[in-house]
């Protein structure tokens, strides 16, 4: 045991010896003639990166007699180096390198002083950025968009990366003017005011890849039609084409009505009824002689081209005779024979949809993809009639979701 610590402490004296020596080998070039002569070391630097570039600062403290530098990197293969001036004050050595390429270095920085004497290395890490930072950086992401007035618009959005720094966003307003907004990465939603319908917002996302970078990278700009959640569509324009307040009979809106219905005071029992808002009133096919029968339907001029995503149908409240589907056909432009119902217009299946005759609910079905129309077409056939139903039908409302186009 006693040989054991003699020879543990004889290795630690040997290691503290050859550190020794390792530290004078570090200094031998500052001894001269007995005496230590060295150059005060660059001190508290600061590597700042950038695209393809990075900026080097140190403090010159005390040492008036440092009036060199040369800064290394890669392994010593590279450097630069320059002069400097001490005052009395502490100063500031700022040196910028360009035509970096893209990496992390480690940057050594020796000063000297007018007889060639050095200072001991004194080091920092910094990153440069180009092409790969770029290709990371996405833009800004948005979670919603929420009309909080029919002319203005807020964005909410994703929330930010730590190296974002903000979103410059440009549009033109509803009466066509350009407006840009900065808005900080910080914020979480922004309002649009003037922001039309369906309109486009074109924008880019900013960012630096570290907080004091040199230079700030961007996103390309990207365009998107802001979609804006469904909402029930203006019905002020819409009519039924060749629509007889007086007549019971079909004309090319609708299959049949019922003008007595209720002491026959318009709108009751008339297709109009479904358009007023009131599910006090109903559409009612004609029961007085001759009798309606299925098919029923009904066509819809929108007086604007819409984007439809919804389809709204609520029967006649406490009635359970209402049809239980329909079919439903869009055409998006004027027809050619407005006289034919079938062949004058350029109909397109949207598909076939069932309706609940037992509640009295609003009913909505949503239409995937949106299609454009200026008229629309609700077509109830036989195969809607339910069991033991009567051969009328009646709803209250109609309506549909979307967006006007034009």
């Amino acid at each position: 045991m006693k040989t054991f610590h003699i020879s543990f402490i004889a290795a630690i004296l040997f290691l503290v010896a050859t550190s020794c020596e390792s530290i004078k080998d570090t200094y031998r070039d500052f001894v001269k003639d007995g005496e230590t002569i060295y150059v005060g070391k660059a001190d508290s630097i600061k590597v700042r990166g950038g695209l393809k570039r990075v900026e080097i600062s140190w403090l010159l403290l005390s040492d008036p007699n440092v009036s060199k530098y040369k800064i290394f990197w890669n392994n010593n293969e590279k450097s630069v180096e320059g002069l400097v001036k001490k005052t009395e004050n502490v100063d500031t050595v700022k040196v910028p390198i360009t035509d970096m390429e893209e990496g992390v270095y480690q940057f050594d920085i020796v000063l000297y002083d007018n007889d060639g004497h050095s200072s001991v290395k004194a080091g920092a890490i910094g990153a440069v950025y180009a092409n790969r930072y770029q290709s990371f950086i996405l833009n800004r992401v948005h979670r919603r968009a929420e009309r909080i007035n029919p002319e203005d618009l807020m964005i909410e959005w994703m929330r930010a990366t730590e190296d974002m720094v903000q979103v410059e966003m440009e549009y033109k307003n509803i009466t066509g003017v350009l407006r840009q907004i900065v808005m900080p990465a910080s914020e979480t939603d922004v309002t649009l005011t003037g922001f039309p319908v369906r309109g486009a917002l074109t924008y880019r996302t900013a960012f630096i890849p570290e907080p004091a970078a040199l230079d700030t990278f961007y996103t390309e700009y990207q365009t998107i039609i802001v979609k804006e959640p469904p909402v029930k569509l203006n019905r002020s324009k819409w009519t039924f084409p060749g629509y007889d307040d007086n007549s019971q009979d079909g004309q090319i809106g609708y299959s049949s009505q019922n003008t007595t219905e209720n002491g026959g005071v318009s709108p009751n029992g008339r297709v109009i009824a479904m358009l007023d808002g009131l599910t006090s009133t109903y559409w009612h096919a004609r029961y007085a002689a001759p009798l309606s029968s299925y098919p029923h339907w009904f066509i819809v001029d929108l007086g604007d081209l819409v984007e439809i995503e919804g389809v709204m149908l609520q029967r006649r409240q406490g009635n359970a005779n209402s049809a239980t589907g329909y079919y439903f056909y869009t055409c998006e432009s004027d027809p050619v024979n407005q006289n034919d119902p079938v062949n004058g217009y350029d109909w397109e299946y949207q598909g076939e949809y069932t309706f609940d005759r037992t509640i009295n609910d609003e009913q909505v079905q949503w239409i995937t993809p949106s299609p454009k129309a200026r008229y629309v077409k609700m077509y109830f056939d036989t195969k809607h009639q339910a069991t033991g139903a009567q051969q009328f039908n009646m709803f209250s409302e109609f309506a549909l979701y979307g967006t006007i186009l034009q």
